[in-house]
């Protein structure tokens, strides 16, 4: 793979062939059509289970929405007490960037934007090659690991500079090269380790780190327990659920069950915290990163759904629905695939420090993790091995510390 900052001139040269090109003016298309505009949701969390260092599969989150769920709603009454801030498309990314790249295409971008755009050129130039791959587990419908090896391998990795990605080196079956069956594929699969947390936040290790700096975690079809048949620890979520006033349109039977899948609570809880505690790894490791949204991709073969969280302003953010991967069946949605590669370079084309221009709410993790706030403080990103996750919270901390603090209770005097 060439490093394109020891060989600038080769960037230049390789960019320069995509100048009025095809791919300069799909990328031009995509930048322009309001689909690609998606809002987004400011999050506030009611209550969580921050306090409990456990799995990301095991968080427990509620958010203020669902706490409303119940209230009387009317979409045509003024005043409604089910309220919500969203914030639109055109206030998040730099629209003066998007601007240029779609008015003045690729031949003029500053030299900090030139690795993010000749990727998408090049992915944009391969992207039947790499469509026909993902199509191939959409159709086989491949197992959870062959689904993240072919999402790791032909999307998430190629809108990078460098491609690179870490697929948990722990998943199961997870295969030693590319499971595309494509001509001329056959890569090796990345892999390693990709924990994230502490034995004292929330931890685990998510499906795919791209660059070091993005969790991805991938879902099937029809994964996990239904909230009906396990309808957890938060009432709330189910009484959200049955009273939804989110209005239902016609969509394909496939595209809905995809849909179901990132929308199910569980997935929900556990998005939010690979989300927040990515987002204070990232800061943690990159002081230079502060202020900025930290998005993580949950996603399934079908759809993707984004979180970001802004650590030090205490913001959480979400797309407001799951966005289609595909145009057609067989045709990747060029302008999802633009929003993706926006997501994924988010330092170019994500405003910084849209708290001091906007009156978001905070999320109020920061209220609710107490304590264990400054233990968020301190984590640090994937990639290291010497994690202990294994530890039992209450065995291993909390029973030897009562040992020390513990006091014998005192008689109540008696009037």
């Amino acid at each position: 793979m060439d490093d394109f900052s020891l060989y600038p001139d080769k960037m230049d040269d390789d960019l320069k062939k995509f100048v009025g090109s095809h791919e300069e003016r799909l990328l031009q298309a995509a930048l322009s059509s309001s689909r690609l505009k998606t809002d987004l949701i400011n999050i506030v969390i009611k209550s969580c289970n921050a306090l409990k260092p456990v799995l990301f599969t095991h968080a427990d989150v509620v958010l203020e929405l669902m706490n409303q769920c119940d209230k009387e709603f009317d979409k045509d009454q003024e005043g409604s007490e089910l309220t919500a801030l969203k914030i639109s498309f055109e206030k998040v990314f730099s629209m003066d960037i998007l601007k240029m790249l779609s008015a003045s295409g690729v031949g003029d971008v500053d030299d900090e934007m030139k690795p993010a755009v000749l990727a998408i050129m090049n992915y944009l130039h391969n992207i039947e090659y790499h469509q026909n791959a993902i199509y191939s587990v959409k159709r086989k419908g491949g197992d959870t690991a062959s689904v993240t090896a072919v999402m790791a391998q032909h999307l998430f990795s190629q809108l990078i500079p460098g491609n690179t990605y870490c697929i948990n080196n722990r998943s199961r079956n997870l295969p030693n090269v590319c499971p595309c069956q494509q001509l001329n594929c056959g890569k090796e699969i990345k892999a390693g380790c990709t924990a994230l947390g502490s034995g004292e936040t929330w931890h685990g290790y998510v499906d795919i780190l791209i660059n070091d700096t993005i969790a991805v975690s991938v879902m099937k079809d029809g994964e996990g327990t239904s909230d009906e048949e396990n309808p957890g620890p938060s009432a709330q979520k189910q009484l959200c659920r049955r009273n939804s006033c989110v209005s239902q349109y016609k969509e394909d039977p496939h595209e809905r069950q995809s849909r179901d899948c990132l929308l199910k609570m569980n997935v929900i809880d556990q998005l939010i915290a690979e989300t927040i505690t990515n987002a204070f790894s990232q800061m943690n490791l990159t002081k230079s990163l502060t202020g900025w949204p930290i998005p993580t991709i949950g996603c399934t073969v079908d759809q993707v759904v984004v979180f970001m969280y802004d650590p030090n302003n205490d913001v959480l953010l979400q797309s407001m629905e799951p966005i289609s991967c595909w145009q057609t069946e067989k045709i990747l949605d060029l302008t999802t695939t633009i929003f993706i590669w926006m997501m994924l370079n988010f330092p170019i084309f994500m405003c910084k420090n849209l708290a001091d221009d906007y009156e978001f709410d905070v999320s109020n993790f920061h209220k609710l993790a107490e304590t264990k706030l400054k233990r968020y403080q301190k984590i640090v990103s994937g990639g290291n091995k010497n994690l202990d996750f294994e530890n039992d919270t209450y065995a291993d901390v909390v029973m030897p510390k009562i040992h020390y603090i513990a006091k014998h209770v005192q008689k109540r005097e008696k009037n």
